[in-house]
């Protein structure tokens, strides 16, 4: 496992949050180093700004994820970088950001 997404399973408007432990779940991901997704599509916007700075402050590395169904859907990056910068993420704590190289020595540890 190199992602969990998403890690709260929210649908904005039809279904709440599961009913999960995010201090464990930032523990875990960071003693396996073990990235999670921002969800970046308007009805999930999963992780919120909140439980991003707490998985930052743990070392988890985040994903930027679209969950895009179609081309279009490719701009709701946008908003998963307003999110993103609401959580104070830096190029360095978001995978989406490595160099291949970078990218390659994360995905061994």
């Amino acid at each position: 496992v190199n992602i969990i997404a998403p890690p709260t399973g929210i649908l904005q408007g039809i279904r709440d949050s599961y009913q999960v432990d995010l201090e464990k779940i930032y523990q875990a991901a960071a003693d396996f180093n073990v990235a999670l997704e921002v969800n970046c599509h308007p009805q999930r916007m999963d992780l919120s700004d909140r439980a991003i700075m707490g998985a930052k402050s743990k070392k988890v590395k985040l994903f930027l994820g679209t969950d895009a169904h179609s081309f279009r859907q490719l701009d709701f990056m946008k908003l998963g970088v307003n999110i993103a910068r609401r959580g104070w993420l830096e190029k360095k704590d978001i995978i989406n950001c490595f160099g291949v190289d970078e990218l390659k020595k994360w995905l061994k540890k």
